[in-house]
């Protein structure tokens, strides 16, 4: 369909004015009232004999919701496309090129491809919310729903550096591509549960003035996507898909994507920062381990959020994501993790999951496909532990209840419009969308895939159990062999007989070759089992009970249940009490080859001697002790720090822990962390499941870890942490600890985590003192001085700060960024760059703050970035001396003092960021 005359000319002006589109759809209706009555007229008795196309639009306008489609409001926002002719005529030229080429063949005939490249881009100008920006467009989609019929799709690359409803880099496509309002959907449930997801709305598309009905908008890899995401900026990762596209007689899918070179995404913007380089080469290793199956699931990825993904994808059979050829991952470069995101998901209306994520084959082809990426990563226990722990939780019905809730409304809202949008469209458009939107509700599906789901993990013959003597002096001892029945991981708690009962950890014997104990994931767990279906033989275990073989007893004898073994087991990941599963006594004994697995993780007692360790907790005691190499406390454990105790770190050393710090010194014998040289690395809490508590601690010289981001920063391979001591996921409270000759981007970094600052000190630091990402809590009588950035830096943070003093701050004293709310109460601040910065959609309340000598001013509000929005301050009980501008608030920010309103200016944001006096 032509989208300009043949003439070249351009729609006059009068076409080009938004009531156009207002026109279009009120003459759309219009014809499908006229449409209905004509078929009314024709008789409904000949209405199998109407031709294909009247007979959809017929039978659409019948059915309740397409009735109920025809009169929902369409409030959808605009989007206006324009290009010159000959631009669309090389758009349409790429198009027939894309149609008249035969990739290969499936039932129905032959299927076509577009092979698209940046040299396929043209230049157009793009308009919505009332702003216009250039940018340059092509045609997009690998096969031809994307562009065979008459809406074609198209991906739109924003010039630079605007946004078009927050997004840089997206793609405009018909919402059948993606299953209609299955993908939406999918991945608002995903952002819900706090994963990441490509922004994905549905607007009203205009090109050249031609009204093109409802499109989805689709956001592509970008900057924004990970800032939206509430990520740190990091590369995203993805397998190559050649050999998807080029399955020769000689290439088989067992290898593809064992064998795929791994793609960066926006490569040549990561070439141009050294710190994503760095990180680049990271994330390039971890796919590699993945495909060398070098390194487990549980290396490369977080196992709570990976589990939680996994969890969404099977509730709504979205597992089209896993396909090598689509997965994408984004590089964590706080915790080093690789992070799946959420696209391309298209769930289908089905109750039952296509294939099971431990032992399924790729999609489409379960009979050539080997082990899959994701199959070797749930080959972890912890990723399997919390996949099917997330599982059970989505399944419940109070969770799909809140789902409801949320989603209801606008779904039913959006998929009437996408209703609406289809009357006229041809019948194969018609028909190719009844299932999806007219013959489902997608909450009645969702409630039948999550009973099904459901029926799985409530199995009770998850494996097979038996028993024979063992080959020991006693006569009495057995082997207890288990076999998994499943696909995915058991674990066995252990064996009871009468009034015995043995552990299944302390009588393990021989594991299969998959097995291992694991620790830090629950109290009972010990084995997970797995079997996957090229595993032999089948994962089986062997236990050894002393004393377990007991006389044969027959069946009918009154005392059989009190002889009879039982072994706990349950599906990994599920709570609750363990299934009873009786095991066949065998009094012959008869041979069965097993393979054994034994995995050992590294002790810190074996490279720091000072350490001890008492249960799940390892003890520094007091006195100085040097650290040669990381410190790193393993998963399930904490670390007790004694009061008086010094750690003297080595220049490369680091303290990491993913439990617990408990460092709780005195006034009389405070806990020191300093280097034993210039600087060391500094402290990573990652995840710890429960709240570290320092006292009394001082902390001092780090260099932090990632190169470029810190002066002094050591090398790790692209492990960045911009705080010298970090709390990530992590709860934590600092009371009287002292932060000082630090030349670390941050002293302290809290991220996605909930803090307690109290009676705190932080002094001649090279830049920020206390950066908040995204952390909630409170900083209460603390002190800074000497600072050479920020004092307290927050990000999409909600904080109360009180009885604060900060001295000699180069830069901002408080500054809040990117919707963060803050609560400043009686404070005093003295020389400073700037007294409290509200940016970004920020809320900043102060009562009682005095000011004293402000270079920049005193208080400021404005906008730094586009994706958000102005800023917001308001103040009384405020002080200000010796300081020449009081406030300097951006044109569309708001500031007041005891309720009066402060003037509005416009600012040079830009200007002011680089001004040598203060570098907000």
């Amino acid at each position: 369909m032509r989208l300009l005359p043949k003439d070249g000319s351009s729609p006059s002006a009068e076409e080009r004015k938004p009531s156009t589109t207002r026109r279009y759809r009120l003459s759309r209706r219009r014809l499908v009232l006229l449409v209905i009555t004509a078929v009314v007229a024709g008789g409904l008795l000949a209405m199998t004999n109407l031709p294909g196309y009247l007979k959809a639009n017929f039978v659409l306008a019948l059915h309740p919701e397409g009735t109920a489609a025809l009169f929902s409001e369409n409030d959808l926002g605009e989007i206006r496309l324009e290009m010159k002719f000959k631009h669309f005529q090389k758009i349409e030229h790429k198009r027939r090129e894309a149609l008249e080429k035969t990739y290969g063949w499936v039932r129905g005939g032959a299927m076509r491809r577009l092979v698209a490249s940046d040299e396929d881009f043209v230049p157009a100008k793009i308009s919505a919310e009332g702003k216009s920006v250039d940018c340059k467009v092509r045609l997009k989609g690998d096969l031809e729903d994307h562009w065979k019929g008459s809406k074609w799709s198209l991906r739109v690359h924003v010039k630079q550096e605007g946004l078009v409803m927050g997004m840089s880099r997206f793609s405009l496509q018909d919402p059948a591509t993606r299953n209609h309002i299955n993908e939406w959907l999918f991945l608002e449930n995903l952002r819900m549960e706090g994963l990441i997801a490509p922004r994905y709305r549905f607007v009203n598309l205009v090109i050249n003035g031609k009204p093109m009905g409802m499109y989805a908008m689709e956001e592509s890899f970008s900057k924004e996507l990970i800032e939206n995401n509430q990520r740190r900026e990091g590369v995203v990762v993805a397998f190559d898909e050649y050999h998807y596209w080029h399955m020769y007689w000689n290439v088989g899918r067992s290898n593809a994507y064992r064998a795929a070179k791994v793609d960066v995404r926006n490569l040549g913007r990561v070439e141009r920062s050294e710190q994503l380089r760095r990180q680049k080469e990271t994330a390039i290793h971890l796919m590699r381990g993945l495909q060398e199956r070098s390194l487990s699931g549980e290396d490369v990825f977080n196992p709570e959020r990976f589990g939680k993904f996994l969890a969404l994808t099977h509730l709504w059979n979205g597992e089209h994501t896993f396909s090598y050829e689509d997965i994408n991952f984004y590089f964590d470069p706080i915790s080093g993790n690789l992070e799946p995101i959420g696209k391309e998901g298209n769930p289908r209306p089905d109750t039952v999951a296509p294939h099971c994520f431990f032992s399924g084959n790729e999609l489409r082809y379960q009979d050539e496909m080997d082990d899959t990426w994701l199959n070797h990563a749930l080959r972890s226990p912890r990723l399997a532990h919390a996949y099917v722990k997330h599982l059970e939780l989505f399944t419940r019905p109070q969770y799909l209840a809140e789902i409801s809730d949320q989603l209801k409304a606008k779904e039913q809202h959006l998929r009437r419009l996408i209703i609406k949008d289809l009357y006229l469209e041809n019948e194969h458009a018609i028909w190719g969308a009844w299932t999806i939107l007219l013959e489902h509700d997608p909450w009645e599906l969702l409630e039948k895939r999550a009973h099904g789901i459901r029926l799985g993990l409530k199995d009770t013959h998850i494996a097979l159990a038996y028993a024979r003597p063992a080959e020991t002096a006693s006569g009495t001892d057995c082997e207890v062999i288990i076999r998994n029945a499943l696909t995915q991981p058991i674990e066995v708690i252990g064996f009871e007989l009468g009034n015995q009962s043995w552990s299944a950890k302390d009588t393990l014997f021989i594991p299969s070759r998959e097995s291992a104990l694991t620790s830090g994931i629950g109290d009972n767990l010990v084995i997970p089992l797995r079997k996957f279906a090229h595993d032999h033989p089948a994962g089986d275990h062997v236990f050894l009970l002393n004393g377990a073989m007991k006389p044969e007893v027959s069946s009918n004898e009154e005392n059989a249940s009190e002889s009879s073994l039982i072994a706990l087991v349950r599906i990994l990941g599920l709570e609750g009490s363990p299934i009873r599963l009786p095991v066949s006594m065998e009094h012959v004994r008869f041979e069965a080859k097993l393979l054994p697995f034994h995995s050992t993780k590294d002790d810190p007692t074996d490279t720091h001697p000072f350490l001890t360790k008492k249960g799940g907790t390892y003890i520094i005691p007091a006195g100085e002790h040097n650290v040669t190499e990381d410190l790193v406390i393993p998963r399930g454990n904490d670390l007790l720090i004694s009061p008086g105790a010094t750690l003297r770190f080595a220049s490369q050393a680091t303290l990491i822990s993913e439990g617990s710090i408990r460092a709780i010194g005195t006034p009389e014998s405070p806990i020191t962390l300093t280097a034993h040289g210039n600087s060391w690395g500094g402290v990573l809490v990652n995840t710890a499941p429960s709240r570290s508590e320092w006292h009394h601690v001082k902390v001092s010289k780090m260099g932090g870890v990632g190169v470029g981001v810190h002066a002094n920063g050591i090398d790790r391979a692209g492990w960045t942490l911009t705080g010298g001591v970090t709390f990530y996921y992590s709860q934590a409270s600092l009371v009287h600890c002292e932060f000082e000759q630090s030349h670390t981007e941050d002293a302290l970094n809290v991220i996605s985590s909930e803090c307690a600052i109290l009676g705190c000190s932080f002094s001649d630091l090279s830049s920020d003192a206390f950066d908040g990402d995204f952390a909630t809590g409170f900083i209460r009588d603390s002190v800074f001085n000497r600072i050479g950035g920020d004092a307290i830096d927050l990000s999409g943070s909600n904080m109360t700060i009180e009885k604060v003093v900060a001295k000699e701050v180069v830069d901002k004293v408080v500054s809040a960024g990117e919707s963060t709310r803050v609560e400043l109460k009686k404070s005093r601040f003295q020389d400073v760059g700037i007294g409290v910065a509200s940016k970004d959609l920020s809320k900043t309340r102060i009562d009682g703050l005095q000011i004293t000598r402000a270079r920049v001013a005193a208080l400021t509000a404005y906008q730094k970035k586009e994706n958000f929005g102005p800023a917001e301050i308001s103040a009384k009980n405020l002080q200000v001396t010796e300081t020449a501008k009081i406030h300097l608030v951006q044109l569309r920010s708001v500031a007041t003092i005891n309720g009066q309103p402060l003037l509005a200016v416009p600012l040079n944001v830009e200007k002011l960021y680089t001004e040598k006096s203060a570098t907000p």
